[in-house]
C-alpha cells in the first residue's frame, strides 16, 4: 500500500475539501512550521490557537505529529481491529492527556483538557 505525500501553505483550520488525501507527513509538517518554528514561549497555548477551528479527526492527525516532534506520547489500535470498550486511544502532550474509544474523540478530550489547563495557568 503506497500512500500520496502532500504540503499545503494552508493553515489547518481553513484546509480545502479535498485535505484528506494530506498524509501523516504532512500533518506533521504542518506542526512543525506553524508551531515549532515560531519559538513559541507557550507551545500548548499556541497550538490551542492554531488548532481552535480544526474538527477532532484532523486535530488528532495534528497531536499525532507533535508527539512525534515532542516526545509524548499517543495510543491507538491497528486499522481494522475490533475495539472492546476496555482498550481506548490516549494522547499525551505537553503534560495534557486526552482519552476515547476513537482517536478523534481522544483528541476532542485532550482539547478540552489543555483548555483546562491553560485556563488554570491563566487564572494562577
Amino acid at each position: 500500500m503506497t500512500s500520496k505525500h502532500t504540503t499545503s501553505s494552508t493553515p489547518p483550520n481553513n484546509r480545502p475539501a479535498d485535505s484528506r488525501r494530506t498524509t501523516f507527513n504532512g500533518d506533521l509538517q504542518e506542526w512543525s512550521r506553524l508551531v515549532l518554528a515560531q519559538d513559541a514561549p507557550d507551545p500548548l497555548a499556541r497550538l490551542l490557537a492554531l488548532t481552535k477551528h480544526v474538527p477532532a479527526p484532523e486535530l488528532a492527525l495534528i497531536l499525532c505529529g507533535g508527539v512525534i516532534a515532542n516526545g509524548g506520547t499517543w495510543y491507538a489500535h491497528a486499522p481494522g481491529d475490533h475495539w472492546p470498550a476496555s482498550h481506548l486511544v490516549k494522547f499525551s502532550l505537553f503534560g495534557v492527556s486526552g482519552t476515547g474509544p476513537t482517536l478523534a474523540e481522544a483528541a476532542a478530550d485532550w482539547r478540552k483538557a489543555a483548555r483546562r489547563m491553560t485556563r488554570e495557568r491563566v487564572a494562577s
